[in-house]
Formats: structure tokens, sequence, C-alpha cells
């Protein structure tokens, strides 16, 4: 199951970044890794591999890699909002090299950011946000695997692609959905466009929730949201008959509500929630934060409901990347049916060992709704199997 990644920063008292100007448009090639776009980078002289997250305000390191950066203590704080709230005093990295293009003096956050290392890569070692959406118009082609970074000034779009209006004032995009419900109407809502948000379609905060009553919409299954800072997140999981981004309507979404008091999907949360991933990969994304928009051009069927994890597993690997360790577990899921428990170490998945495996492999195996899966599982030093027939668990 792919957990939201996303960390809002509030930004207190933040430095302005600049960046290398470009004659033409860049392209740069990415990883998608359990729903990250992954890039490539240097970073004061230090290669990195960073996700690019539009959730984030102010690009994120951890804060192992940061003391090894050398980045320049700065007298500027933000807010990090996970599922609490704490603050944090920025540094400056001088440099941020990703492909054939350079930013400077980048305000950054470090953050202990095992959690999202364990659950992606121990190679990954942190975000690059707002800082480069803000000095390029940053286009993404999941099916190309690509970023094109072009400069705002000569950026002109003329394709058919579904354009939405954003607000910046909390250094993320937001915009203003349609949700129908079944016994509520039509809301808007408004949402952050968020590339760090996987799992679900859309994600809400426990304010909104309760606003409009929305866990009473349908029976709901008691899951999760995410797993950040401050630990895991759980919610409500269920599907709303459609979505409408502009003109883009979308059927059965996926949504994961929060019931959280404090934190990103709190009773304070700025928005009233997020739309992530499960949208942007069957697109191709443009954000253009310099006319305050996003556009999207949809290259998979919208028709056919999002799919979701099928097995109720939410774990973390190891540090060393030999077994799963399972962190939650999805209520009436077919783990849960299994007798699979919380702790529990998967070591293998049909009989391959989980450490030969990328993270994207076991995740795929671990979706396929209607699959039979041998699980074998260490618990207190002994090994058993168990056998799942995968089922969606919403």
């Amino acid at each position: 199951m792919n957990v939201s990644r996303s960390l809002l920063l509030l930004t207190l008292a933040c430095g302005s970044s600049s960046a290398q100007k470009i004659q033409a448009p860049v392209t740069i090639p990415f990883e998608l890794r359990s729903d990250a776009v992954l890039l490539k980078a240097n970073i004061n002289g230090h290669d990195a591999l960073l996700i690019l997250d539009s959730g984030s305000g102010v690009s994120v390191l951890d804060s192992t890699f940061a003391a090894t950066a050398e980045l320049k203590p700065s007298n500027s704080h933000v807010d990090v909002v996970g599922k609490t709230s704490t603050g944090v005093q920025l540094a400056t990295a001088q440099s941020v090299r990703i492909g054939e293009v350079e930013l400077y003096n980048v305000p950054i956050a470090a953050l202990n950011l095992s959690a999202v290392r364990q659950r992606i890569g121990q190679d990954v070692v942190g975000t690059v946000g707002y800082d480069l959406f803000i000095h390029y118009v940053v286009t993404i082609d999941f099916a190309a695997r690509q970023i094109v970074l072009s400069d705002p000034k000569e950026f002109d779009y003329t394709g058919k692609g579904v354009v939405i209006p954003v607000k910046l004032g909390t250094r993320t995009p937001v915009m203003t959905a349609m949700l129908t419900t079944r016994q509520h109407g039509t809301i808007p809502a408004r949402l952050n466009l968020d590339l760090g948000s996987s799992g679900y379609l859309i994600k809400l905060s426990s304010s909104f929730v309760e606003a409009h009553s929305l866990s009473t919409d349908t029976i709901p299954v008691r899951g999760i949201l995410g797993v950040g800072v401050g630990g895991v997140t759980e919610g409500d999981l269920m599907r709303f008959p459609s979505i409408q981004l502009s003109t883009l309507h979308i059927t059965r979404p996926s949504a994961a509500l929060s019931h959280e008091v404090t934190g990103n999907f709190g009773r304070t949360a700025q928005t009233d929630g997020t739309i992530g991933m499960p949208v942007f990969r069957r697109t191709k994304l443009t954000f253009d934060y310099s006319r305050s928009r996003a556009i999207l051009e949809p290259v998979g069927n919208f028709d056919v409901a999002d799919t979701v994890d099928a097995s109720g597993i939410v774990s973390l690997t190891d540090s060393n990347g030999q077994s799963l360790r399972i962190i939650y577990i999805v209520g009436g899921s077919v783990a849960l049916a299994a007798g699979l428990k919380i702790g529990d170490e998967i070591v293998s998945i049909d009989n391959r060992p989980v450490s030969a495996m990328p993270a994207a492999v076991r995740h795929a195996l671990l979706e396929a709704d209607g699959a039979h899966r041998q699980i074998t599982v260490r618990r207190e030093g002994k090994l058993f199997s168990v056998s799942l027939t995968l089922r969606q668990v919403i």
C-alpha cells in the first residue's frame, strides 16, 4: 500500500532562491518508484536522490545527509506539519543541481526522514518542491518518465489539456474541485495538488469531513492516510460517486477521510485535503506557477475507477532491505482475515525474497486485485506461510 509522503511546510520567514536561466526547454529523466517521482540531483557537490513534491513548500533533506552536505545555517524558520506540528530552523544549500539546471541559495528543512526512506528506499535523501516550481514551468510526462523544465516567459501552451486555476498562498498549488457525494449533494473542496500524496485519489481533512458528515456517506473501512513525521495518520476509506476537476470528470474516486485533531489533515488544516498520484499518473501534468495554473492532459481512462491496495498491508523495509515490517493492517482486509499482525516481517512473496525485489515490484504484487499470493512471514523468530487472494480494500 502506498502512503502519503508529503510534509506541509508553512513558511514563517523564508529566504528567496534563484535559478539558472535556460535558453530552451530542458528534459530530465526520472524514476517512478512507489508513486514517487525521483530525480538525481547534486547538493553542494554531493550526489542526492530527491522526491519531486509539489506538496513541499520548502525543500527537505534527511538530517544525516544535510550534515554531510554542509548547509549554511539561516535565521529563517518553518512549521513542519505532519501528524503533529513542530518548528524547524532552516538552512541554505548554496547549490542544488538537477540535470542541466541549477538552483542557488535554496532554503532547506533538515528532518528525520527515516519512515520515508524505509518506504521508498534508503538512497532517497529528501524532496525538492516550491523552489523548482517557482522558477520553471514543470511538465511531468509519466509515460516517458521525464520532466521538462521551461522558461516561464517562453512557455506557450497550445494543447487540449484541462487547465485548472490554482492559488499559491501556502507555496503549494491549491485548486477547487467539486466532490459528488451520495447523501450530501455536490460539495466544493479546496484540494492541494500534491505529488507526494499516493494510495488514494483524495485525502480529506477532519474539519472538512466533520463539516459535511462525510463519514456517513457510505459504510467506510478503517485504514491509513499516511506515514510520516509524528507517525501513522488513520482515517476512514471509501469511494465517492465522482469528483470534477474543472472539465475533467473522475468516476468513483478512492478517498481517505481523516479524523485527526492536529496535523496537516486535522481540524486546523490549511486546505480541505489533497488530490494526488492516482490522478496525476494518468495524465501529462504541467505546473505553471507563473500563471497560477496546472494543466492535466489525460492519457488514461477516468471512467474506470483508480486502483488501491488489495492486501491491506502497510509495511516499511528494514534498514538492510531484507524484509518488510508490517506497521498497519487495514480493517476488513484479506491480510487481517489471514491472521497477519503488526510487527510481522514479510521475507518473501510467491517464494521470491523481498530483498531481491525493487519496491515497485513488491507493491505491484500486493496490489493485483484477484491475484493469489503466497506470503512467507517471520514472527518471533519463526517462519510460516499464508495464502492471500487479493481484493481491493474499498
